[in-house]
């Protein structure tokens, strides 16, 4: 019997090490209102059970919701959201 759980040991062993995890086609996230002229990339990660994430929350989306010289800011940069 134990020489039956080592063998299965082994096997998972060479198993886990042989195999690939899946690279996903595009980065995961949620593209805050996407624009093709955005430059900048940037990654928010953010947990909103956590106070001082859920305190940045509305101010970061309002400034996101404002604009510079006359376009608005998510056309200068990519904002993606991981949560």
């Amino acid at each position: 019997n134990m020489k039956i759980v080592g063998v299965f040991l082994v096997l998972m062993v060479i198993g886990m090490a042989v195999c690939k995890p899946p690279v996903p086609r595009t980065p995961y996230g949620h593209l805050y209102k996407p624009s093709p002229l955005a430059k900048v990339r940037l990654d928010i990660y953010e947990d909103l059970l956590c106070g001082d994430c859920k305190n940045f929350d509305p101010p970061f989306k309002a400034y996101l919701n404002t604009t510079y010289n006359g376009r608005p800011v998510t056309d200068y940069i990519a904002v993606y959201i991981h949560t």
